[in-house]
């Protein structure tokens, strides 16, 4: 992966950089970091329509070894 990849939502701020995700606000004092290999399951919600955000789910998923496809 190039570059990182962030997506600004309401709540919060999500982030990845090809092997760390993290999620920034989402009602938590602290950021919430996990490292790619243990990402075991990448959800999209119903209403995220937002084409930033299915790229960054995209990214993580092909990212994460542990992630059935």
């Amino acid at each position: 992966m190039s570059e990182p990849i962030e997506v600004e939502l309401d709540d919060g701020v999500l982030s990845f950089d090809g092997r760390v995700v993290e999620g920034f606000g989402f009602g938590r004092h602290e950021a919430r970091r996990v490292h790619i290999s243990k990402v075991s399951k990448v959800e999209k919600p119903e209403a995220a329509t937002l084409a930033e955000l299915e790229r960054f789910v995209d990214a993580v998923r092909s990212a994460a070894p542990n992630v059935q496809q």
